[in-house]
């Protein structure tokens, strides 16, 4: 249940199966990405969201701590 590593599972999709020149450039693919991941809330939501757990969550009763 660990949401961040959907998010490496993600990264790891784009950066898997291809030949980088070096580290450098590999490193800016994956940089690249997240930059674009991070614009894209939704896409971020789809991710790291999970249906039931945000429902289960949502018909909890407030506390005021």
């Amino acid at each position: 249940m660990n949401r961040a590593e959907r998010v490496f599972q993600e990264v790891r999709r784009k950066l898997e199966g291809r030949v980088y020149v070096n580290l450098a450039a590999k490193q800016a693919v994956a940089e690249a990405y997240l930059k674009e991941l991070a614009a894209d809330s939704k896409r971020i939501r789809e991710l790291v969201g999970w249906g039931w757990l945000e429902e289960d969550l949502a018909s909890l009763p407030e506390h005021n701590v």
